[in-house]
Formats: C-alpha cells, structure tokens, sequence
C-alpha cells in the first residue's frame, strides 16, 4: 500500500519501496469479526481480613481499567458477577452502570456464580479455586 502523510514510519515496507522505488507502508487485514471479550467476577471472598479486601479492591480496579480499554477501542464485551450482568457495546448508559456497580460493589460471603451463565471464552477473576469454575481460564486475584 502507498505511503500516505500520516502513516507511521514504523511501518513502512522497505523491501517493498525498494523494488518499487516510492514509499510503501504494510499493510494490515483486519479480522472480519472481532473476538468478543466476557469479563466474569466473584464477589465472593473465604476471608475478609485486610490483605484479602485490598486484593479485593485491586481486582475491581484491573477490571475497570479493562473495561475502559475495551471502551476506548470500541470493543464489545459482557461483564458478569452473579449479582450484576451487562452488554457493553458502546451504550454510555451501560458503561455508566457498570462504573456504578464497580464502584460500590462489596464482598459476597458465597459464590453467587450461576455457572449456566459463564459463557465459553470467559475470562474469571476469582479469589482461590471455585469447584465448577476449572474449565474457564481464572486469575486468582488473591495471588496477584
């Protein structure tokens, strides 16, 4: 593809402008359908001492950074708690709610997970290990 004013120098084909003789750029296909991305929480937590809240609250506050990148790359994604659920697909109102929900959310005394609800691709921010929950990828927020 033809170098146009703009286009990163990064990217520019060297091998290409060479055989050409005139600025070439790489060029990138896009995939047609983009992944769609399922954040899944739990609440729940088997202790409420200090160290445990303060994973607590860095496991919500990794999730909202997430959501706002997904956000600002005008990627879709669902976000699911067991006591929350949502579509995010560029509705400020729903972004909004979720912002909400992160913000005041507190820890659940038991799994409030509906396994029927995970949906394959999900990715689980959990604290410890949950019985039902292995075939999903997790990320144990209590060891972060």
């Amino acid at each position: 593809q033809d170098y146009q004013r703009g286009d990163d120098a990064r990217f520019v084909n060297w091998k290409s402008t060479a055989k050409l003789s005139r600025l070439m750029v790489k060029e990138f296909l896009l995939e047609e359908e983009e992944e769609f991305l399922h954040l899944v929480f739990s609440t729940f937590l088997p202790a409420t001492d200090e160290r445990t809240l303060d994973r607590f609250e860095k496991a919500l506050s990794t999730i909202t950074t997430l959501a706002c990148r997904f956000r600002d790359q005008g990627r879709s994604f669902s976000f699911y708690s067991g006591e929350y659920e949502t579509e995010l697909n560029g509705s400020a109102q729903n972004f909004k709610g979720l912002l909400d929900y992160l913000a005041w959310v507190q820890p659940a005394r038991e799994l409030l997970l509906d396994l029927r609800k995970i949906r394959e691709g999900s990715i689980l921010f959990t604290a410890g290990e949950h019985p039902g929950l292995e075939r999903f990828p997790q990320i144990n927020y209590l060891e972060i």
